[in-house]
């Protein structure tokens, strides 16, 4: 397919509001020289640049103008290989997340106090255990001073301390 052809379709393809001017030396035979310039799409650029090079067409230089700021246009970056199709899938992808709400901050504090409020329940089981288990420990050893302690003044001023 002739480049000038393949331009030509792609003219027909890419027809946007955000456009740069795409500069382009084709080599077409080897004494002529072609420059070609049209309005695009960014990524329409390397779609054609990409496309010129899958079909073996020499690309002598290529270059974007946007916003008044030349940016020429490395040709080995271009293998031949799709670029809108990969890009619009990123578009895509990008449009999913950004497009999700964010949960509301009411919604976040509410979730937030009610794990703190968990971790809370589970710390003060956990006291209740050990003062539970400190008062069992401490009931054995008043049974053990009532059964074994002989000297009553001495076993009733142990007594009151344990109770």
């Amino acid at each position: 397919m002739h480049w000038s052809s393949l331009i030509r379709q792609w003219l027909t393809i890419s027809a946007s509001t955000t456009m740069v001017l795409l500069l382009l030396s084709i080599v077409d035979t080897p004494d002529q020289v072609r420059h070609f310039q049209t309005y695009t799409e960014l990524e329409d650029a390397f779609e054609l640049v990409s496309q010129l090079k899958a079909t073996n067409h020499q690309i002598q230089q290529a270059y974007i103008i946007d916003k008044g700021q030349r940016i020429e246009l490395p040709l080995e970056a271009f293998d031949g290989g799709p670029f809108a199709a990969p890009i619009q899938k990123l578009q895509r992808e990008w449009e999913a997340i950004l497009s999700t709400p964010l949960p509301s901050p009411a919604m976040d504090t509410h979730n937030f106090l009610v794990s703190l409020t968990h971790q809370r329940i589970v710390r003060y089981r956990a006291y209740i255990q050990f003062i539970e288990h400190a008062i069992t420990n401490l009931q054995l050893l008043v049974n053990l001073l009532e059964a074994n302690f002989v000297d009553d003044a001495q076993k009733d001023r142990l007594l009151n301390l344990y109770r």
